[in-house]
């Protein structure tokens, strides 16, 4: 009898991309949802996002080719070439590139 959970698990791997990029990043966009909804008084610039986590400055922004959030080193997009945020009809959206391919996500409603 095969159980349900080696069905999730196949379902997983032929779901999402076999590059380590474009799945990492995948998941860095639903840790930046969680870390954003978690945040207050949002100031979205061009190529970052800052904001009050826990009683403290946290912002996201590009350093050689991931976005990482500072202060600190958690990394949650890897190998992108640029990254733009914008705030329309009250999402905030990213958008980078990524293996010459252009990615756009609405990340929270603010």
């Amino acid at each position: 009898m095969i159980s349900p959970i080696f069905f999730t698990i196949l379902k997983f791997i032929i779901d999402y991309p076999i590059d380590f990029s474009e799945r990492q990043n995948n998941i860095g966009i639903i840790q930046l949802r969680r870390s954003l909804s978690l945040g207050t008084d949002h100031i979205i610039n061009f190529d970052s996002v800052c904001m009050i986590f826990k009683s403290e400055e946290m912002c996201f922004e590009q350093y050689e080719t991931n976005l990482v959030a500072f202060p600190g080193t958690q990394y949650f997009l890897v190998n992108i070439d640029s990254v733009m945020f914008e705030f329309v009809e009250e999402w905030l959206i990213i958008s980078y590139y990524s293996n010459n391919m252009e990615y756009s996500k609405k990340l929270v409603k603010l």
